[in-house]
């Protein structure tokens, strides 16, 4: 019995006990704790991290705070898809509770959640050179896997292909990149595109744009004229606005770039048309091994002119040789404008034109190509330099450029340009070899056939402002400037030049030389020189030179500009017409804008002379023409003289000017077919529109507006152009351009004008007639009081007016109708006046007269 009670007793007591420390349990507060299924987060892996409640003592309510975390707090007790989208270390904050208390648990720096690893193999299409492309993925990692299985830090590459690496560091992150390899090219890119409305509502409209370029480009840029830009090859792009956007495309690769145009016009209705700037391409090129295919080191050729018929349409190529027309549909000939008599055209031949068709405005022809040999091999320099203005007291920035239009390169070539005795030379970015007073060489090294280049010289001017009206010359003379062609057998080897200069303020004074040698250089004849006051031929005489000797002539100096031009002998190669002016010496009276009116001496390619007159003010944006032409009514040129235009711009709004577009339409009376791009302020791409439209477009020029900076707030353009041939006198050659700065409205230009006129007869006494009928006798002239007109064949009545040298008309008689008229001095002071004679049915007669 006694065991029995004492085995009883130990159970009640052991039960006693459990229960005891079971409810001791219960009344317990809890203890915090959790764990994550992720505590580092790799950038390329879900960054959503789920939490699991590992608190004791039964908490009954959870509070989590998740600080970086997306949502940022919990009640629940194993919260799910918190999300981290911020690089960095957060904490965890747990606040578990039950009826006998709380507790909290901050697990400081628990989430890391990385930033991403990069891995660079540089850009994504590279080219393959001819030794083999090393790619390397960087030192950075602890593992490689390529995808040819190779696990190496780098990858030697021999072929092309895509190849791609995918690494992993130290976290166990990973990331890939991958690379296209191409083929070398062996040519810049052809640039060209399509392009597409897509879709088109009220709100907007969808253009697709895509990449037509040719010869392996690896990188494109896409600027669609509405500020945004992009990189991709092809792109689809939403236009919001209505209006006309340039849209533009730069394809490169390895060996340079190519830019091309279109347009996208966005109706207020809806309505969306696109269109590139041109259908049919191609390019004219240094065909050197003659096998019509384009080889790696023979270079296109620029400024070569070209004809689609019908039309006629003209294109002209870009500095690496191509070219791009607009045609609408239809059947065209594509050929090449002869412009050089050192090449031959060797591809096409038999025919040696293309016949391309249009039938749709999708429709693109390229590779329209025409190859060039040399026919003789000779260098061909040309030089050009210029300036948009000469101010005193300011800087003026001249640009030099030159090119070999030849065909066999030019071995240590010079530009020597020779400064105005009124500038002092500042700096340049041209490798200046020497300089004596105001002479200054520029090496340039050799340059190849089709090459060019260009470089900038600061000249300081004098700061006087009675320099404002006169004229600074300034001359660019580029060497090797040796004949092509075998000279004409009756040359007899001498070679004049004038060089003219003031003395004492009494005298012009001028010295023929010639530059022959001596003996074989001798003149073998004698030449005519003349010399002429404002314009007007005062004087001839003769002169014979030796080789290496020279002769001065002075002329008394009364205040007119002074000019003596000198013949070269017959047979002398070139188009050298020697001359030089004296301006601003002597008298009380001195004449000025004499020396622009008439052409310079620079007709030889080798050779440009710019001639500015001094001024004060201007207009910001204008054109002028040199040669001006004689007198300030008419202009007189003749029907010979090339034609040179330069177009100034300034940015005078309150914002820099990123693209500018200049648009000339010529005359009827020039020859579209002999334009020759000149120096500029700014790099420009020319395109010919229709027969006679030309546009020059400055992309990103970034000309600062000229209250934030006046000086570099100008620009320019210029070009030469030859009369269309059979001009006839009296025909009026009149030009003005627009000029457009981004999207404003374009600002116009003045009206230039010449009138092609009988030169010798203006700068002569003799009469000018206008009517096969008509007779006009004018004597004597010179004269003292008086001269006399008979005049026979006149439709009467009629008037007749007379001018100073200036332009000023200073005597006018009306309603004659008798055959003789007596014009008296009276108050007409001595000098030189133009008179003309006019009926209800137009001008009759035109001359001079001069007063002594």
């Amino acid at each position: 019995m006694k065991k029995e009670k004492r085995t009883l007793l130990k159970c009640a007591l052991v039960l006693i006990i459990a229960v005891t420390i079971s409810n001791y349990s219960l009344a317990q507060a809890p203890i915090a704790d959790f764990t994550a299924n992720l505590t580092s987060i790799c950038y390329n892996d879900s960054s959503y991290v789920s939490f699991t409640d590992l608190s004791t003592n039964s908490p009954n309510s959870w509070n989590w705070s998740f600080p970086g975390g997306t949502p940022s707090s919990s009640t629940v007790q194993n919260p799910n898809f918190i999300w981290y989208n911020t690089f960095g270390t957060f904490d965890v904050i747990l606040i578990v509770s039950n009826a006998f208390g709380s507790d909290t648990l901050t697990k400081t720096g628990y989430i890391n959640f990385l930033p991403p690893i990069i891995v660079n193999l540089g850009s994504d299409i590279l080219t393959l050179q001819p030794d083999t492309i090393v790619l390397d993925a960087g030192a950075d990692f602890v593992s490689y896997q390529w995808s040819d299985a190779t696990m190496n830090q780098s990858l030697n590459v021999a072929a092309f292909g895509n190849y791609c690496v995918t690494v992993t560091d130290a976290n166990g992150c990973t990331a890939s990149d991958c690379v296209t390899i191409n083929e070398m090219p062996t040519l810049p890119p052809n640039a060209n595109f399509t392009c597409e409305c897509a879709y088109d509502t009220m709100g907007g409209s969808l253009v697709s744009f895509t990449d037509q370029s040719t010869n392996m480009p690896a990188s494109w840029f896409w600027n669609f004229g509405d500020g945004i830009t992009s990189a991709q090859q092809n792109q689809l792009h939403w236009f919001f606005s209505e209006g006309f956007f340039t849209i533009t495309l730069i394809a490169s690769n390895i060996l340079g770039s190519d830019t091309t145009y279109g347009f996208v016009q966005i109706n207020s209705t809806g309505g969306c048309f696109c269109y590139h700037e041109g259908n049919v391409s191609g390019k004219i090129f240094n065909d050197m091994n003659a096998n019509c295919i384009q080889d790696f080191n023979e270079d296109g050729l620029q400024n070569r002119l070209l004809l689609a018929v019908p039309g006629p349409y003209y294109a002209m190529t870009n500095s690496v040789g191509q070219y791009s027309f607009m045609l609408d549909n239809g059947t065209y000939t594509i050929s090449t404008m002869p412009q050089n008599y050192l090449w031959q055209q060797n591809c096409p031949v038999s025919p040696d034109y293309y016949v391309i068709n249009i039938s749709s405005p999708n429709d693109t022809v390229s590779n329209i190509n025409f190859g060039l040999v040399a026919d003789i091999y000779c260098p061909d320099l040309s030089v050009n330099i210029s300036t948009w203005a000469v101010r005193p007291c300011l800087q003026s920035t001249y640009a030099v450029s030159y090119i070999n239009n030849g065909t066999s390169q030019a071995d240590n070539a010079t530009i020597v340009v020779e400064l105005d005795v009124n500038m002092t030379y500042s700096s340049s970015n041209g490798n200046l070899i020497s300089q004596n007073g105001s002479i200054l060489t520029f090496g340039i090294g050799t340059v190849n056939p089709a090459q060019s280049g260009s470089f900038y010289i600061n000249a300081d001017i004098a700061c006087d402002v009675s320099l404002i009206g006169q004229t600074m010359c300034i001359k660019a003379h580029i060497y090797p400037d040796s004949l092509c062609y075998s000279a004409d057998s009756t040359w007899d080897h001498s070679s004049i030049s004038v060089d003219g200069i003031c003395i004492g303020d009494s005298s012009a004074c001028f010295t023929i030389y010639n530059t022959g040698d001596s003996g074989t250089g001798d003149m073998d004849g004698i030449s005519e020189y003349r010399i002429f006051e404002n314009n007007l031929l005062v004087f001839t005489g003769t002169f014979q030179i030796n080789g290496g000797d020279s002769l001065i002539i002075c002329w008394l100096a009364n205040g007119n500009t002074i000019r003596l031009e000198a013949d070269q002998r017959p047979g002398h190669p070139g188009n050298s017409h020697p001359q030089d002016n004296v301006e601003m010496c002597g008298g009380t009276i001195q004449t000025i804008g004499q020396i622009t009116v008439i052409p310079e001496d620079d007709e030889d390619d080798f050779i440009e002379i710019d001639c500015h007159v001094v001024t004060g003010s201007y207009d910001p944006n204008d054109k002028y023409v040199f040669p001006e032409g004689l007198t300030g009514t008419y202009h007189y040129i003749d029907s010979t003289y090339i034609m040179e235009y330069t177009i100034r711009f300034q940015n005078t709004g309150t914002d820099t000017a990123f693209n500018i577009v200049i648009r000339d339409t010529l005359s009827p009376y020039l020859n579209i077919t002999t334009i020759e791009p000149g120096t500029s302020s700014h790099t420009y791409k020319l395109d010919i529109f229709e027969s006679n439209i030309l546009q020059w477009k400055f992309e990103n020029v970034l000309l600062p507006d000229s209250n934030i900076n006046e000086p570099d707030s100008h620009g320019y353009v210029k070009y030469k152009i030859h009369q269309k041939s059979g001009n006839t006198i009296g025909t009026i050659i009149e030009n003005k351009a627009g000029i457009i700065f981004d999207f404003n409205e374009p600002v116009m230009t003045n009206t230039v004008f010449n009138t092609i006129g009988s030169i010798d007869s203006i700068v002569s006494n003799a009469v000018i007639i206008y009517n096969d009928r008509v007779s006009v006798n004018v004597y004597p002239n010179p004269f003292n009081s008086s001269t006399t007109f008979e005049i026979e064949g006149v439709d009467k009545p009629f008037i007749f007016e007379l001018y100073s040298i200036m332009g000023k008309q200073v005597k006018v008689i009306s309603d004659i109708t008798d055959k003789k008229l007596v014009i008296s001095r009276k108050n007409l002071p001595n000098g030189i006046y133009f008179y003309k004679i006019s009926s209800k049915n137009g001008l009759i007669s035109a001359g001079k007269l001069i007063v002594n």
